[in-house]
């Protein structure tokens, strides 16, 4: 090939193939030389080369190799990779690791020659399908969600299938309702950038979502709802109860007890949860009826006289239907107009109950006083005495938990006084009857009277006369003659300082002179004139 060498033995690499004749000159000296030529066919050489599919991780790569020139025959290929040698081509290989894989392909000729091609390919990583659900109710709306890792490289394909729809595309979010089913199959197929893809199937459990049935009785004010719960949920439980009620109320409880302060119209709703995380609501509306707002007026009476009752109660809508007093002594009347007669003196306390016709029930208290009547009585000294007599009236009446306020003195002639104790002359005999009226500061009344209860005894007459009725020295004696009326004693006072009980004395005056004589008599009743 135009190429020498002066050493004993020598390695010569022909770049190209053909026939050669090499010829081998040998000197001994200067003089002695020999030489010989001897043909050599220098092979071509066939130069390995590859084709690869499928370089996604955990896929089977299939590697196939071929030569250039054509024209050459290779007997074998030899692939050698991480201390595996594999003698046949196409090579078919699932690497366990990604990136890039170092390995050696040899081909041999049918003439022996070898040629070796040290390269490397790049094994991608392969996506991981996956995907995460809402909750699977039944007759919601499921989404399922795109969680797929794609290690770096972009999706370029995401495809969603389920029995009744399909999503083609690129959408990382599917949502659909599900129907009445207990399963629903669901199929992912995701492909990145440099082609590998993955596939997932999951059989979704779709789960019964809780039947919800509420409803509420009307109620009065102040008075617990009455609500009723009949949800009802298929292989599942109830976990979570949320009612949200009117007036800012909620609870947590399967059945609430409420009440309310607030008349009107009002509404629950109840959202059923079940442990799946399926939920539904319903609502109910009920009526927080008016309480009836109770009060009466009422007349106070005396013992023994009608108490009046009379009732001023009212209600926001609606009417108040039945009235029941309680009056404290036992007695009782359903009519919102009403009286009661008190026997015995004291505070009373009276109960007025009202109800709606909502059925809605207050009552109210009050403490009602039946007044006591006077316990009227007197005195009066003296009771008898001689005309003119002055009686002195003493009023001992009395009243329970009152005062006496007005009284009212009569006898036989009418009222003579209006003072609480007065005096009274009398100048004529005979016997008085005396009454005495009296009236509590509240106006209750009493009147006794006491028959013939002062007694006047008539004064005796004192009358006498004398003779002769010009007395002299010459006749001192005088005689005097008693004239009186009804006396039993006389007492004569002679103006000289002499004295005679006698009824008709004589009296000889011992001097001249004008005397004053007197005569007090008494009579049977001591009565004195």
């Amino acid at each position: 090939d135009g190429n020498e060498a002066a050493t004993k033995s020598v390695n010569h690499t022909y770049t190209n193939p053909g026939n050669y004749n090499v010829k081998l000159i040998i000197t001994q000296n200067s003089e002695c030389a020999d030489s010989i030529t001897q043909g050599l066919e220098i092979f071509n050489q066939a130069s390995p080369q590859f084709t690869v599919s499928d370089l996604c991780l955990n896929d089977s790569s299939i590697l196939t190799a071929s030569h250039t020139p054509n024209t050459e025959t290779v007997d074998s290929f030899i692939w050698d990779y991480n201390g595996l040698t594999i003698n046949n081509s196409p090579w078919k290989y699932r690497f366990a690791d990604s990136g890039k894989q170092n390995f050696r392909l040899t081909s041999i000729t049918d003439n022996g020659c070898k040629t070796f091609l040290d390269t490397f390919i790049w094994i991608n990583p392969k996506p991981t399908a996956q995907f995460t659900s809402s909750v699977v109710c039944e007759g919601n709306e499921v989404t399922l969600i795109n969680t797929s890792k794609d290690y770096g490289k972009n999706f370029t394909k995401v495809d969603w299938t389920n029995t009744t729809t399909s999503s083609i595309g690129n959408p990382d979010t599917f949502k659909y309702v599900l129907g009445n089913k207990l399963y629903e199959n669901v199929l992912l197929i995701v492909e990145s950038g440099d082609g590998c893809s993955d596939t997932v199937t999951r059989n979704l459990k779709i789960w019964r979502s809780p039947k919800t049935s509420i409803s509420a009785a009307d109620a009065c004010l102040n008075d617990n709802v009455l609500f009723t719960n009949t949800t009802t949920v298929d292989s599942s439980t109830v976990s979570n109860w949320n009612w949200v009620i009117s007036d800012g109320k909620t609870s947590t409880d399967s059945l609430p007890i409420e009440s309310f302060t607030i008349a009107g119209t009002k509404k629950a709703v109840l959202t059923a949860t079940t442990d799946k995380g399926c939920i539904t609501k319903d609502s109910a509306y009920f009526n927080i009826n008016p309480n009836p707002a109770p009060n009466f007026s009422v007349v106070e009476a005396c013992v023994n006289n009608s108490t009046q009752f009379t009732s001023t109660s009212t209600i926001a809508s609606g009417t108040i239907a039945q009235y029941a007093y309680e009056f404290g002594d036992g007695s009782s009347s359903a009519s919102a107009t009403a009286s009661n007669t008190y026997t015995s003196a004291g505070n009373y306390i009276v109960k007025l109950v009202t109800e709606s016709t909502s059925g809605c029930i207050d009552s109210i208290e009050k403490s009602v006083k039946a007044h006591a009547i006077p316990s009227s009585d007197f005195t009066a000294v003296p009771l008898t005495g001689c005309s003119p007599l002055d009686v002195t009236f003493s009023d001992a009446s009395v009243v329970l938990n009152d005062a006496i306020n007005d009284w009212e003195w009569k006898d036989n002639t009418g009222v003579f006084s209006t003072a609480q104790s007065p005096t009274k002359q009398y100048t004529v005999a005979g016997k008085q009857s005396i009454t005495l009226k009296v009236k509590s500061g509240f106006g209750c009344e009493d009147e006794t009277q006491k028959l013939d209860y002062i007694e006047i005894y008539p004064k005796p007459v004192a009358r006498f006369s004398y003779a002769p009725t010009k007395p002299t020295i010459i006749e001192p004696d005088v005689t005097f003659t008693d004239l009186s009326i009804g006396a039993i004693t006389w007492d004569w006072d002679f103006g000289d300082g002499s004295n005679s009980t006698d009824q008709n004395p004589t009296y000889t005056f011992k001097d001249t002179g004008l005397f004053t004589v007197r005569l007090e008599i008494t009579n049977a009743n001591q009565c004195k004139n």
